[in-house]
């Protein structure tokens, strides 16, 4: 069970939205979970998780006028029944009956702007294989991962939505006349399969080389079908990715390197011209991303690298760099424990973007970030423990998206107890 309530900041910045409302926008969630889960034997095991969210929210449009208004309601909830089984050494499958719900109305100067109520129902059974040790592979080939994995799973699943719309103002500008009001209703089933293998070979006892290919199927969200801009003829995203690394591991450390490459076809996007979710016909990202785990000095490291390379391209079109895709990113944290007290300090860092003007959609570059973090836990018990974090503790002002702000500075106090 948790809580969340903040009175929030100007989600747009009025510098370059003009016509934005400058007023802070808060932000409430409360939501509760829990699973009940039963082993009947070794080999079988059945369980039920259950899920419920309410959210209430203020945000901002550049598009009205700086006096206007805008709140949302979220009511989500999501209901899972599944049972596991090995029914054999190496083969473990899983089916999964599923329900998720999704309910959300807008309201635009405290009056009815539009809602949408959503229900899907999930059937997923998922397969997994471990390849047994005893292969025709030389006998240096291990199992990618202590298991060298192969994943087939079959999804079905149907969305059953209702939207309506009352006075607004469309994004491009362009008004809907009071009263009017449009319903519409999908219901859909998919199916999808992926394969996920992979091997590794030890060159020593402490290096390890390591390959696998995976494909990958993302079908629209609600969202991307009827929200902001949405889009009814939106295709399915599929993607393909292989990669190639290096590892050493020597005690509590662990060096990775890993070489990627992911084609897409039919990338869901957002197009900035038209405003509207539409399908690329090619995209890719490939790269090299590096992380480091361990132990040095008493203190507990972790570090990751990346350097990567995002395009898309339609059909005949120019190749173009992929929009709020940094070539370079990376992170760093250090953890130290003094007894019952642990204390740590995160860096997140980024470098420049290319992005849309947030009014004309204009190509443009957003400028490189470092966001700095701290955080102290204290362990009163077992069971009990206080906790405090100050985020961008430099109170980097930064933008992830053209005209959207980030929170500066902030203080959190947490409080906790377990069983």
């Amino acid at each position: 069970m948790s809580r969340f309530d903040t009175r929030g900041f100007s989600a747009i910045d009025t510098r370059l939205a003009p016509n934005a409302n400058p007023d802070a926008d808060g932000y409430r969630n409360e939501s509760v979970s829990g699973n009940l889960i039963q082993r009947i034997s070794a080999r079988h095991e059945v369980g039920v998780l259950l899920y419920s969210s309410r959210g209430r929210l203020d945000y901002d449009s550049a598009f009205g006028l700086p006096t206007d208004t805008h709140q949302s309601a979220q009511d989500l909830g999501m209901s899972q029944a599944y049972w596991e089984a090995h029914l054999v050494e190496p083969w473990t499958s899983r089916l999964t009956l599923g329900e998720g719900t999704d309910y959300r109305t807008d309201l635009r100067n405290g009056a009815f702007n539009s809602s949408s109520n959503t229900r899907s129902r999930q059937l997923i059974w998922d397969n997994r294989l471990r390849a047994a040790p005893r292969t025709s592979l030389p006998s240096a080939w291990r199992r990618y991962g202590r298991s060298c994995r192969i994943r087939v799973s079959f999804r079905r699943e149907g969305i059953a939505t209702q939207t309506s719309r009352g006075s607004a103002i469309s994004p491009a500008g362009g008004a809907v006349a009071p009263g009017q009001s449009a319903h519409g209703g999908l219901f859909r089933l998919r199916q999808s399969q992926h394969a996920f293998p992979g091997l590794c070979y030890d060159v020593t006892q402490a290096w390890r080389l390591t390959a696998s290919t995976s494909t990958a199927f993302r079908a629209p969200t609600f969202i991307d079908l009827f929200g902001f801009g949405g889009n009814a003829a939106l295709r399915p995203e599929r993607a393909r990715t292989h990669e190639f690394g290096v590892q050493w591991a020597d005690g509590p450390n662990l060096v990775r390197v890993v070489a990627f490459d992911t084609r897409y076809q039919d990338a869901i996007t957002f197009d900035v011209q038209t405003f509207t979710v539409r399908n690329v016909r090619k995209a890719s990202v490939n790269g090299i991303e590096s992380s480091y785990s361990g132990q040095l000095a008493g203190f507990d490291l972790r570090a990751a690298l990346t350097f990567q390379d995002a395009t898309e391209q339609e059909p005949g079109g120019q190749e173009l760099p992929a929009i709020r895709r940094a070539k370079r990113y990376g992170s760093l944290a250090a953890y130290r424990g003094l007894g019952r007290l642990r204390l740590g300090g995160e860096l997140i860092a980024s470098g420049v973007r290319p992005d849309t003007n947030i009014v004309s959609g204009a190509r443009l570059s957003d400028a490189g970030y470092s966001v700095v973090n701290l955080t102290a836990r204290y362990e009163i018990d077992k069971r009990l423990f206080i906790g405090a974090r100050l985020s961008n503790a430099l109170d980097e002002k930064y933008q992830l998206v053209n005209g959207f702000n980030t929170p500066r500075r902030g203080v959190f106090l947490t409080a906790g107890w377990q069983p």
